[in-house]
């Protein structure tokens, strides 16, 4: 298409969600970065599986952002994302995707947390506020979820 766009016609019979199947094509094609749009509406059993494809990819070392309306998950293994000053909604979220994530670091944020451990168990990380100041979140040892909001 004029767009570069490719229509890419899938078995109907898979052991893979459409999603992971996109995925695993774009992986194979060397992408480096992923941005899933469509991917938390409807089913929450997809959801829920395209949670888990964006924590793959962080274990593999692949950045990726899932969006929806006004908000947007990403999935962090050892590392740590950054957050502008500005431009961003109220709430934030981290949790742990690993039975315990460890070494977790939320600065400048309304709730700091220092050290701190996250297990999957208990959702200990829902709802901080990003303040109007540049804000982190880093996991020393683990894979989390973050959800924020992109707009107000």
């Amino acid at each position: 298409s004029e767009l570069g766009a490719e229509l890419v016609k899938l078995n109907v019979v898979k052991d893979v969600s459409d999603s992971a199947a996109a995925i695993d094509i774009g992986l194979e094609r060397g992408f480096e970065c992923f941005y899933l749009y469509g991917c938390t509406g409807g089913r929450l059993d997809h959801t829920l599986a395209n949670i888990q494809d964006i924590a793959m990819l962080s274990k593999k070392g692949i950045s990726s952002l899932m969006f929806d309306k006004g908000s947007a998950l990403t999935a962090v293994t050892d590392g740590r994302i950054i957050f502008p000053r500005d431009g961003l909604g109220r709430f934030l979220s981290v949790f742990s995707h690993s039975d315990s994530s460890q070494g977790i670091w939320e600065t400048g944020l309304k709730y700091e947390l220092r050290d701190a451990e996250l297990k999957n168990s208990f959702p200990l990380g829902l709802s901080n506020e990003f303040i109007g100041r540049e804000a982190s979140v880093s996991v020393n040892a683990g894979t989390i979820i973050v959800y924020f909001e992109t707009s107000s």
